[in-house]
């Protein structure tokens, strides 16, 4: 569209213009000259002229600008002189009206109480008020401000109507990816309230019946066979990975040993489908290996590379249908809450921000709208709409529908390079579209804020692509810079101005040092982008103190006066920067204020204070005291806190319970003031004590302002109102915006988007270089197709969609970056280098360099391009450190008056070494392992170096290594449970045989055994020989008077029986000791050497697995599923022995009869020590036809050891 240079008082005060506003060009001031000349030459009223702009500050900002240029024309009329140009001219219009000009100059500036100048949402309100039968409106609605706790309600309806009432495939795959209403919330949230953002069609989801009905035969055939053949197919691909005739890409020896893992992690984890990773597994499955396979060679064939094929291709179609119903659940919820949400609030006669504008395009676009139409434009004569270019459809929609018919004045002002807010809903497809409603825009074309040469460089560098916005309907052009006197900035010394007299270069460049290293194929290794945050940081933070530095001296001037840290800004992406930029300055001791739109409720202030007041609420509770006492806020530590506990804990509760009753009684706010002024060990009260930190300001800013948002909230009760803090989140309105502390002579640090419409004398803008575009959730994407908005929740051209919304952002990068480079008056630095160009194999990283809007400036295309990020990810392949330094020293050279390079500093300020730093050694650590002085131990932790605190279970050191390719009459007890990674759980489910069937009945036995093994992933086909293992252990004998399990009756034994007692410094040496009792076998006493454990002081806890009476006398008993052969023989008792001493179970029965023998000393008023009857461990393979004492170890410890032991572990015996 044409460009035509505005000429304020020749343009006509009718019909629809508009006025692109470049950056630093005046808009403010056209808009209050054209308010002006709607008060003198069309004599409107100040409340029939509608201004409207988007922030309260920028409408604050407009009504003070307006009523300062009413009261300046209507001094120069009544006056001689005219104070500017502007009163000039109007004077030598209007001096035949002089007299009518200054009574309605008069007449505007007392009535300027009323003038409508609003944001958009007031406006809005103010129409459905005063125009509500026109407009269907109820009066006295609340406007509410967070909407979240009317959402969450919502989602969680709609979760409990939508989704719990799903299958059990679908429920599972949402419990895998962690679905809950909260997460689909937060998906949908930023599209909530566009009724013009259309959703993608998602398509119908398979039918999930018939595959899931056959995936639990696929997933048992693929367990199946791999179980029997593991060995056969490890040993064959691993063959053909070595003789490379499998493609060494995906299929390297290390790659293969990877799946193989996971099959046998999966399998003996007792896994289901939804925990196998699908696309690693398909590697094994027949097309894969066809297509893996090396030219010139045979595919591998196997029946288990067919059944992973068709495993895995259900699990993929069945995961791809239930992603489709979340996707279209998503898409539901969405649509929900657009419903919802409006009802719900107008039942509790509220509405939100977002239904005010859509209650005024609703009474609009419904039949009759017309009649509202009418009475707009009956109340309001014209109307001039600030930052227009940040509007959306809706508000378009609203305007054109009133404004746009040619009988009122209508001044759309403001500027396309410059919108930027496409996150809360702006739409610059919006603004493209108003431009029809003109033959052409005028522009204003003088920059009136930087110093000639910045406006150079900024005109130099957005014409040197041929795109500057990739956006056709976007154009740059240069713009002039004002003849005025501007202060100027002078820094003696610096390196680009000789001893020529030319004024320092205004546009810097600050340069990355060379990265140092090549990748192993010959490509320069990128400086990371984590490495790069730092350095940018640093160098920044360098040149600031620098410059203050040089203040401080009296070289660094602003005009007449020393620079100050108020006259610089830092600019940044995000909020994780602005703090890695606060915290490199305070490390120079520079003073700094963050302007950012973080929630206060997302503070550190916000978690202690929560901790805090929650202690004050239940003082009893001494844990939430501790917690509370040793926040930031009140200032203690552990040794403080100890000394409290010692003397002076009595006064502490007092303070917390008469807080509480003040809060009870007076109210939230007398408590916090006599809170805020409690004076801990350190002399220090809650305000002083945060003011003594580095960023004290920021902190106690944060806590007054959290106090008073609760002090606002109306709560019943103490329970209450914690209850409503808890529920606050980053989503609350505007009054949880963290406020701005003192910034009285401090580096300013600004987010890029929150700097718009500022200015400052110098700017840097330290992270240019990062290319990072859609974020980290990418679940949905917004994008623009035929001059609609689309919403894509994961249609079958998700991919193709995503791609258009990445080159929709990469260009609102280009806009965001023309902002920030315009905030500057006399100075801009950018730091810039090899950062996150390429990856080691020469790769461009997407979110690094090549994908940034600064790159498409700085190194432009020099050819046609069609997918432009693609394209700059080509043209940037061939750059390196060289390449990218070349061409920046190249334009310093060219304009050495407007461009300047700057090294990185060098030295110990920095932190950037110059020479080689001495290579760190790491010595190892000789100690032994740390553990917590008090602990809950038991016996696996103390030979294992664990802390379970739960049943023992068998080892799978000794799992059988059995031949899985054997038929499956092969089976037996000796190669069950198959594979050493199962072990532990075949343990874990004898015990649990053991444990519920009542040994007796069999065909119980066979539904119990059944049940146990389906529910820990054991094959069916292993029911015979489990029943079995588990009938001869009842059946054993275990003496030679007939003792088996099975004669013991029920009310005679107790299963897993737990015991806990106290431990007093156990040490090693002292167990170790006492385990060289002569009673024990030598092999016993041998492998207690190996022990090696921290010392205990708490508890120790165990489960045994039965303790039983026999002829009034008590024995111990454990079972064990150790494999030690595949004979019978190789579990006679002189095999036990040494299986014993290997896992030192002898330290197990030995503690699980100490722990017996108290216990029944302190319940039995006569037990005496020949009532323990001894210690039994049933290895269990090795107990069918039984021989003589196969399987069976018996002990009885002598009295004398098991006092030994107990001395050794609680420092007592317990005698009778």
């Amino acid at each position: 569209m044409n460009l035509r240079p505005l000429n304020l008082f020749e343009m006509p005060l009718a019909g629809p213009h508009m006025i692109e506003a470049s950056a630093g060009t005046g808009k403010t001031w056209t808009i209050t000259g054209l308010y002006t000349r709607l008060v003198i030459e069309h004599g409107l009223k100040v409340p029939e002229i509608l201004v409207v702009t988007f922030t309260e500050a920028a409408t604050a900002e407009l009504r003070d600008r307006i009523r300062g240029r009413l009261a300046e024309v209507l001094e120069s009329f009544e006056g001689e002189e005219a104070l500017d140009p502007f009163c000039e001219q109007l004077l030598i219009q209007h001096a035949d009206r002089r007299t009518e000009v200054m009574r309605r100059l008069q007449r505007a500036i007392a009535s300027l109480d009323e003038a409508a100048i609003h944001t958009i949402h007031a406006f809005c309100q103010r129409v459905l008020v005063q125009s509500a039968f026109e407009s269907g409106a109820d009066f006295g609605m609340e406007i509410l401000s967070d909407t979240g706790p009317v959402l969450d309600e919502i989602a969680a309806d709609f979760w409990r109507e939508q989704v719990y009432p799903s299958d059990a495939i679908y429920t599972e795959y949402l419990l895998k990816n962690k679905a809950s209403p909260a997460e689909w919330l937060r998906v949908v949230y930023g599209y909530l309230g566009q009724p013009l953002l259309h959703t993608v069609e998602l398509g119908t989801p398979a039918d999930t019946t018939e595959l899931s009905a056959a995936l639990p035969a696929a997933f048992e055939n693929y367990r199946q066979l791999w179980s029997v053949h593991s060995t056969t197919i490890k040993e064959m691909l691993l063959e053909l990975s070595a003789n490379k005739a499998l493609k060494q890409t995906s299929y390297k020896p290390d790659q293969l040993e990877k799946a193989f893992l996971l099959i046998d992690d999966h399998i003996a984890g007792n896994g289901g489908w939804q925990d196998i990773d699908s696309k690693e597994l398909m590697k094994l499955g027949s097309s894969k290996l066809i297509s893996g396979t090396a030219k010139g060679n045979a595919p591998p064939e196997h029946a288990f590379f067919d059944a992973v094929e068709l495993l895995t291709s259900l699990i993929n179609d069945l995961s791809a249908a239930c992603q489709l119903r979340q996707k279209q659940g998503l898409a539901e919820l969405r649509r929900r809450c657009d419903i919802e949400l409006p009802e719900r609030l107008a039942r509790r006669q509220q509405l939100s921000f977002n239904d005010l504008l859509l209650r005024v395009w609703q009474g609009l676009t419904a039949e009759g709208g017309e009649r509202l139409a009418i009475a707009m434009r009956r109340r309001y004569k014209a109307a001039l709409i600030d930052e227009f270019q940040d509007t959306d459809g809706i508000q378009y929609d609203i305007f054109s529908r009133v404004f746009a018919d040619g009988s009122t004045p209508l001044f759309l002002v403001g500027d396309p390079k410059q919108a930027i807010y496409s996150f809360r809903g702006a739409d610059i497809h919006a603004y493209h579209q108003a431009e029809t409603l003109v033959d052409a825009k005028e522009s204003l074309d003088t920059n009136q804020r930087s110093v000639p040469a910045l406006v150079t460089a900024v005109n130099t560098l957005f014409e040197r692509p041929a795109e500057a916005f990739v956006d056709p309907h976007v154009s740059f052009s240069a713009v002039k810079a004002a003849s005025k006197p501007r202060p100027e900035l002078i820094v003696d010394g610096e390196n680009d101005t000789p001893d020529t007299g030319r004024k320092s270069a205004p546009f810097r460049f600050q340069f990355l040092p060379e990265p140092e290293g090549v990748s192993d194929k010959g490509v320069q290794i990128s400086w990371p982008k984590e490495t790069a945050n730092h350095l940018a940081a640093q160098i920044t933070a360098q040149e600031i103190e620098k410059l203050l530095r040089l203040a401080g001296e009296g070289k660094a001037r602003l005009a007449d006066k020393p620079l100050s840290g108020g006259d610089m800004a830092v600019l940044v992406p995000d909020r994780f920067r602005a703090k890695a930029m606060q915290d490199a300055l305070t490390q120079l001791g520079v003073p700094s204020v963050l302007r950012v739109r973080d929630s206060v409720w997302e503070s550190q202030e916000a978690v202690e204070l929560y901790t805090v007041l929650a202690a004050i609420s239940e003082p009893a509770k001494q844990g939430l005291v501790r917690a509370a006492l040793i926040s930031t806020l009140l200032g203690n530590n552990a040794a403080t806190l100890l000394r409290l506990e010692i003397n002076g804990w009595d006064q502490i509760a007092d303070a917390f319970a008469h807080w509480k009753k003040i809060w009870q009684t007076q109210g939230f706010i007398p408590m916090f003031r006599e809170w805020l002024e409690y004076q801990g060990l350190d002399g220090l009260n809650v305000a002083q004590r945060l003011l003594s930190l580095t960023d004290g300001e920021r902190r106690l800013t944060n806590l007054l302002q959290l106090a008073e948002l609760l002090q606002a909230h109306k709560a019943t009760g103490l329970e209450q109102h914690l209850a409503w803090f808890s529920r606050q989140n980053k989503n609350a309105g505007d009054e949880a915006l963290l406020r701005l502390e003192s910034d009285e002579d401090r580096v300013r640090i600004v987010t890029l988007h929150a700097s718009k419409g500022l200015e400052y004398p110098i700017v840097f803008c330290p992270f240019l270089w990062d290319g990072r575009l859609l974020g980290k959730h990418t679940e949905a994407v917004r994008y623009h197709q035929n001059g609609k908005a689309w919403l894509d929740l994961g249609s079958e051209n998700f991919d193709e969609h995503k791609d258009s919304a990445k080159r929709e952002a990469f260009e609102e990068k280009l806009r965001l970056l023309y902002v920030g480079l315009t905030r500057a008056r006399n100075r801009c630095y950018i730091v810039w280098g090899n950062i996150g160009l390429k990856d080691g194999r020469g790769y461009a990283i997407s979110d690094g360099l090549s994908q940034s809007a600064m790159a498409w400036l700085l190194h432009p295309l020099c050819r046609e391009h069609g997918d432009v990020l693609e394209a700059q990810k080509e043209h940037l392949k061939a750059y390196d450190h060289a390449t990218l330094l070349g061409e920046i020293t190249a334009m310093c050279e060219q304009q050495p008056e407007v461009f300047a390079l700057h090294d990185a500093p060098s030295g110990a300020r920095t932190g950037l070494k110059t020479t080689p730093a001495e290579p760190l050694v790491f010595k190892p650590y000789l100690g032994k392992k740390l553990y917590p002085t008090w602990r809950v131990a038991s016996f696996s932790g103390m030979t294992a170096h664990n802390h379970s605190e739960g049943p023992d279970r068998d080892s799978a050191s000794n799992a059988p290594e059995t031949d899985s390719s054997a038929a499956p009459e092969g089976r037996s007890v000796f190669s069950f449970p198959e594979r050493e990674a199962a072990a532990t759980v075949a343990g874990t489910c004898l015990h649990a045989i053991l444990e519920e069937w009542d040994w007796q009945d069999a065909d119980a036995l066979l539904a119990t055994t059944a049940k146990e093994l389906e529910r820990h992933g054991i094959p069916e086909h292993w029911l015979e020989i489990v029943s079995q293992m588990v009938q001869d252990t009842v059946s054993a004998r275990l003496d030679g008077k007939g003792l088996t399990l099975a004669s013991i009756p029920p009310n005679k034994r107790v299963a897993e029986m737990e015991f806990t007692y106290s431990v007093s410094h156990c040490q090693p040496e002292r167990l170790i000791a006492a385990l060289q009792h002569p009673s024990l076998p030598p092999e016993f006493r041998a492998a207690s050497g190996t022990l090696d454990f921290f010392h205990i002081n708490g508890f120790l806890r165990g489960f045994i697995d039965l303790v039983f009476e026999y002829e009034n006398a008590f024995y111990v008993l454990d079972y064990k599923s150790n494999w030690l052969g595949n004979r019978v023989a190789d579990y006679a008792p002189a095999h036990l022995i040494p299986a014993m001493a290997q896992h030192h179970y002898y330290l197990q029965y030995l503690i699980y009869s100490a722990a017996v023998r108290r216990f029944l000393r302190q319940r039995l008023p006569n037990f005496s020590d020949d009532q323990f009857g001894g210690v039994y461990y049933l290895f269990m393979r090795g107990l069918g036809k039984q021989d003589g004492q196969n399987g069976v170890y018996f002990s009885k410890p002598s009295m004398e050891l098991l006092d030994d032991i107990e001395v050794a572990l609680m420092g007592n015996a317990v005698k009778t």
